[in-house]
């Protein structure tokens, strides 16, 4: 169903040249269950059923972010709105969808969506932007790595790229391992077996924020992330280190998914290649204390190492974790002016530029 959003919260929040469409619809979801995914689409001020169609911008909202939010704090959507673009900020998972950790169930909702929106609305058939921040970076990575929906250009800001060292190298408290652990179908089978006990989700031992990893999580860890988190992270298909087919890392990379030392993931890195498939911009400030700036680097590089791939790195010399650049007015395509910081603006002129490289091919 779609419905106008105006009325479901406070109307004086509302951009009222912008019209927000509230989405909302089953989904069957990889795994065989049914859950109702939601989202906002919001359409710029010419938007028509038969005129000139218009391209859409998926949006992979950060941790504790959601379609809620858009007409209240994601200004910069509301920006990009008004450049023309049709946007949707898409749950992702239902119920999880504000902390989904880019998991399947989250891509199976993004997926959904798109589809339903290419059916029912004037947009442009032949391909996506799709941009990402923060944990919306895994989202939208696995999202594009999917190939599940056509993709122009990918942007990403501060991305989370790495589940394991983000969740424990960077000391996550429990709560959020936990959701990681539950996401992507942790199985607990063989460390009970292994060792007596009888653990589960609630009772397994998560370290706290203030700790290191314990020998236990990274045993229960990485046997998990081998069998359930990388083939739900479908960037792994394009990662030199890895066979996908037999889900197993190669020669020379044994280490790779359980190094903790930041110099020898530096080593690992450093010979990696990354075939991506599609034109990556990725956004981050070299301070940022939230998702470290090295894993942006990292994979910005090993993409740029791959002949077919290209990805652009626009570092900031800030602690912030987002919102890069100076606020400043830009007067939007259809009037309208905006107060947002100048980084959206630069992420709008990429899209701009990929726009024309793609409409040229």
């Amino acid at each position: 169903k779609v419905r106008d959003w105006a009325g479901i919260y406070d109307a004086q929040n509302l951009d009222s040249t912008i019209r927000y469409d509230y989405i909302s619809l089953p989904v069957k979801a990889s795994d065989g269950s049914t859950y109702t995914e939601t989202a906002m689409l919001g359409l710029p001020s010419d938007y028509s059923d038969n005129g000139e169609p218009v391209r859409l911008l998926v949006d992979c909202h950060g941790f504790s972010g959601g379609s809620f939010k858009f007409q209240t704090t994601y200004t910069w959507l509301q920006y990009y709105v008004h450049q023309g673009y049709a946007v949707v900020v898409i749950d992702g998972g239902g119920t999880i969808g504000a902390y989904n950790m880019g998991c399947p169930k989250a891509i199976d909702g993004h997926v959904a969506v798109y589809e339903y929106i290419a059916k029912n609305y004037n947009i442009k058939q032949d391909g996506v932007f799709v941009k990402g921040g923060s944990m919306g970076g895994i989202t939208s990575l696995n999202l594009v790595c999917s190939g599940r929906i056509p993709v122009i250009a990918h942007i990403d800001e501060c991305p989370v790229t790495d589940l394991f060292r983000q969740a424990y190298c960077r000391g996550w408290d429990p709560g959020n391992i936990k959701r990681i652990a539950n996401y992507y179908g942790f199985s607990f089978d063989k460390y009970n077996a292994d060792h007596g006990t009888n653990y589960n989700l609630n009772t397994f031992p998560w370290t706290n924020k203030s700790q290191t990893i314990s020998d236990a999580e990274r045993e229960l860890y990485i046997n998990n992330f081998v069998e359930n988190v990388v083939p739900n992270n479908p960037i792994w298909k394009y990662m030199s280190c890895f066979d996908y087919e037999t889900k197993t890392v190669k020669e020379g990379y044994e280490d790779f998914l359980t190094a903790t030392d930041e110099d020898r993931i530096a080593e690992l890195w450093s010979t990696v290649t990354v075939d991506y498939p599609a034109p990556l911009a990725i956004y981050h400030g070299t301070g940022d204390a939230a998702v470290a700036y090295e894993y942006s680097k990292y994979l910005s590089d090993a993409i740029n190492r791959s002949e077919n791939s290209v990805c652009d790195l626009n570092t900031y010399n800030t602690t912030s974790h987002g919102n890069f650049g100076t606020k400043q007015n830009y007067t939007c395509k259809d009037g309208a002016v905006m107060n947002v910081y100048s980084g959206y603006d630069e992420m709008y002129q990429y899209m701009l530029e990929q726009e024309e490289i793609f409409e040229n091919k």
